[in-house]
């Protein structure tokens, strides 16, 4: 067939800073609503990051380190529909969000935070007393994002990020990332631990929510980082 050619032209719809003062944010993860909202996360340093109807008003990390955020902005782009800090007195990053049917925001991420948030936890601390290494966390906020409806953190002893999430028809949560934990907590594993003292694995695993608190399947799969 003769090739034809062909001319697209795009528009920008709209575009938008998302900030505080100083020193920097960073987004990481969107998820769309069914109007067109953008649900945002990722990370600031700020301390006047914009916040709107906030489940956390102001920031809570010691100076220089940095806090989650999670914004919905308008299908415009011209106004927030609500914004928050999510975070501990440490680090903690926003790297992944989904909403399920009820538009409730999903994050996952990582935290450095010995007072991280939690809601009906799996797991209700860092699992490192020192709080030397991250730990993957996984939260559910209410559709407003004025309120939590659950947070846990997920990890063992040594680093742990949860990338990647998902949420089934029953709400179920799925998470991806990766762990360099030799005690990740495994549940069912197609690979029961890690290959290899300093290797990173790949983990997935799926939270289901019982009555009093979370339930975990999880699977390592060989990756090295």
């Amino acid at each position: 067939p003769t090739p034809v050619g062909f001319i697209c032209f795009v528009s920008l719809g709209y575009s938008t800073y998302l900030g505080g003062g100083n020193p920097s944010d960073a987004a990481y993860a969107i998820a769309l609503g069914p109007e067109g909202e953008a649900y945002v996360t990722g990370t600031t340093l700020s301390t006047a990051f914009p916040t709107l109807n906030p489940y956390q008003s102001t920031q809570s990390a010691i100076p220089a380190s940095q806090d989650v955020f999670l914004a919905a902005v308008s299908s415009s782009g011209s106004s927030l529909v609500f914004s928050t800090y999510l975070g501990g007195t440490r680090e903690e990053s926003g790297r992944a969000i989904r909403l399920d049917s009820e538009l409730c925001p999903y994050l996952a991420g990582d935290t450095w935070s010995n007072d991280f948030p939690t809601i009906d936890p799996l797991q209700a601390s860092l699992n490192n007393a020192l709080g030397s290494y991250l730990d993957a966390f996984a939260v559910k906020f209410s559709s407003s994002g004025s309120s939590l409806v659950f947070s846990t953190y997920l990890g063992g002893v040594n680093q742990d990020q949860a990338l990647a999430i998902e949420v089934d028809g029953e709400r179920r949560i799925v998470l991806g990332g990766f762990t360099r934990s030799s005690n990740f907590p495994p549940q069912n594993p197609y690979q029961p631990s890690l290959a290899g003292s300093t290797a990173s694995d790949a983990f997935a695993a799926r939270l289901r929510r019982g009555r009093r608190r979370f339930g975990v399947r999880s699977r390592a799969v060989v990756a090295v980082a």
